[in-house]
């Protein structure tokens, strides 16, 4: 089981893991994957963050997994120009990702 949680803000249109919570004094601490709409059917995927004192732990790979999963569940096209998303496609070429994504685009 996952120690981390994916939010997923439709409104701001990124998925996201709460890695510190806010206090008095420090803003919360977010994990991120923006993506924009093109149209009703397609999805660009164009940033995944991690900040840099929790990087190195497999956090992005729950943000890029919760993404294509939820994009292939709504039949959407994905137009992943973040070069860590198209890096996890070529790792991971699982095919009901490879399947949803932009026809003639290139990994």
């Amino acid at each position: 089981m996952s120690q981390y949680v994916v939010g997923h803000d439709t409104d701001k249109t990124y998925f996201y893991i709460r890695l510190q919570e806010s206090t008095s004094n420090q803003p919360e601490v977010l994990a991120k994957l923006e993506y924009k709409w093109l149209s009703p059917s397609l999805v660009e995927l164009y940033h995944t963050e991690v900040p840099p004192q929790f990087q190195g732990k497999g956090i992005a790979k729950f943000l890029a997994k919760a993404a294509f999963d939820a994009f292939c569940e709504q039949d959407v096209l994905m137009r992943p120009t973040c070069t860590y998303l198209q890096k996890y496609l070529r790792e991971n070429q699982i095919p009901r990702y490879m399947e949803h994504i932009e026809k003639g685009f290139d990994l």
